[in-house]
């Protein structure tokens, strides 16, 4: 994601290093600003998060004696995915459950949040499971 971020903004950095405010390209002679070249860089970086990954990304971590800590963030830009949260932690507990050989698995607890780091929400669901041996 970040090659790809650079290489959006590598015009930019090109139309601010050549002391003008204006790029001359092409035969047209088209007239580029440094603001258009953001904006252009801006909205492929939307559409790229947009469409290039799935609504929801998981996260497993090791939280003792057979449980497992289970983090599920939303994509920020995705318009879908908002009722889905348990039913997603529930598919990925039971790959959790499937990959470690557990005759069953209970969910210890579970909450779902919003977080806002940067730009907009992004919906977070959070739980632990219990992975019980045979």
């Amino acid at each position: 994601m970040r090659k790809i971020l650079l290489i959006c903004l590598l015009p930019l950095v090109a139309a601010c290093a050549s002391g003008t405010s204006r790029v001359e390209t092409g035969l047209k002679k088209l007239k580029v600003t440094p603001t258009d070249v953001a904006v252009v860089a801006g909205i492929g970086y939307l559409v790229y998060e947009v469409a290039g990954r799935s609504v929801w990304e998981a996260e497993t971590s090791f939280a003792g004696t057979n449980r497992y800590r289970v983090t599920l963030k939303r994509n920020r830009f995705a318009d879908s995915g908002d009722g889905e949260a348990q039913l997603v932690f529930r598919q990925h507990a039971e790959r959790i459950a499937a990959t470690r050989a557990c005759a069953s698995w209970r969910i210890v607890e579970y909450h779902e949040r919003y977080d806002s780091k940067l730009i907009g929400l992004q919906r977070v669901a959070e739980g632990l499971i219990e992975c019980e041996q045979a």
